[in-house]
């Protein structure tokens, strides 16, 4: 969790500045996992009005005047993909699940017709659709169709 600063003592400074809230989020995750409270400024301007973003100057990312030159020298480490080690999983854990009868890993998620009815029912009941799970696997060898393990 990020302290809050003493705004008598600590000014901040803009290390960065986005055109999406969601980049700028982003980038003061890192900050913050490297131990940098960094705070995020514009953001609320910018979902309220997104075409006022290029006269704010973007969502802009600050941080205490004393963290800007170790922060802007993680977000260069960030953009220069430094960091992209850390994302990489071994491919034996994003692999699909295996095919119950014949073993093979090529498989594809599917809806169930109960999962079908319910999204029927929700948009007319409601007038909303909820984003359905997909809940069963079938393989594209032998078309066998299972339910995974939840994890």
């Amino acid at each position: 969790m990020v302290d809050f600063i003493d705004i008598d003592h600590d000014r901040l400074e803009t290390v960065a500045s986005f055109t999406d809230p969601l980049q700028a989020h982003i980038a003061r995750g890192r900050l913050e996992a490297e131990g940098v409270p960094a705070y995020v400024i514009h953001e609320n301007h910018v979902w309220a009005a997104w075409f006022l973003s290029n006269a704010l100057g973007g969502v802009k990312l600050q941080v205490v005047e004393s963290d800007a030159r170790r922060a802007r020298e993680i977000l260069a480490a960030d953009r220069e993909g430094e960091y992209a080690e850390t994302l990489d999983l071994p491919e034996d854990e994003v692999a699909p699940p295996a095919c119950p009868h014949c073993g093979a890993a090529d498989s594809f998620a599917r809806f169930s017709w109960q999962t079908l009815l319910l999204v029927i029912f929700s948009l007319g009941i409601v007038g909303v659709i909820f984003p359905p799970r997909r809940d069963l696997r079938q393989c594209r060898v032998c078309g066998t169709r299972w339910r995974p393990e939840p994890e």
